[in-house]
């Protein structure tokens, strides 16, 4: 589906709604998407270092972890 014909779906679903609520709730999720996010030092730092520990293979993959986890469940 085209981006031109999502928006004339969602245009008929939104104009078909009359429950306040859900309106709203479409609404924060629409301002939701433009808001921009400031990190925190600590956030930054947080971030960097998990990028140096990806960088130096400290990480196991979700599979590796999904292991972990059964073996763990079994005892």
């Amino acid at each position: 589906m085209s981006t031109v014909e999502i928006k004339e779906v969602l245009h008929n679903h939104i104009n078909s709604i009359d429950n306040e609520n859900l309106l709203q709730r479409i609404l924060d999720l629409v301002n939701e998407e433009n808001q921009t996010y400031e990190l925190s030092e600590e956030q930054k730092r947080r971030i960097l270092k998990g990028k140096q520990e990806i960088s130096e293979g400290k990480f196991k993959t979700h599979e590796q972890v999904k292991k972990e986890v059964r073996e763990w469940l079994k005892k």
